[in-house]
């Protein structure tokens, strides 16, 4: 008699074969997600520094107009509100220099960061 002659696999052997490769693909989805995730609050934390340097920019360059600003920041994916609060840090009238200091913070759904902004600006002769 000839040995038997097997071709082929077993419906055992394939149910293992595709609960194995069902793990797998799962594992390798969820990490695709966490790391879409992750790469999304990146990018809005990102924007959101982007926007703050530029807000700070603008404090530094015309200092002691107002005591507290606030305003958004429309983007084509998330709206981002920012808050500047600031105060004069001058100890006397005759220093030469005028100090301040802000506080600079900017919000969105997914997050939230703050800055202190020291501003440094040469007192008018006039004053």
């Amino acid at each position: 008699m000839k040995p038997f002659n097997q071709r082929g696999l077993t419906l055992l052997e394939v149910m293992i074969s595709l609960a194995i490769f069902a793990v797998g693909a799962i594992a390798c989805l969820e990490s695709y997600l966490l790391n879409a995730r992750n790469a999304r609050i990146v990018r809005d934390t990102q924007t959101a520094l982007l926007l703050a340097e530029r807000q700070v920019e603008e404090f530094s360059l015309s200092p002691g107009q107002e005591v507290e600003e606030e305003g958004t920041w429309e983007m084509p994916h998330q709206t981002f509100h920012w808050m500047l609060n600031y105060q004069d840090l001058s100890l006397s009238e005759t220093e030469v220099f005028q100090s301040q200091i802000g506080c600079l913070t900017v919000t969105w759904p997914e997050g939230k960061i703050s800055l202190t902004v020291p501003v440094l600006k040469k007192k008018d002769e006039q004053q």
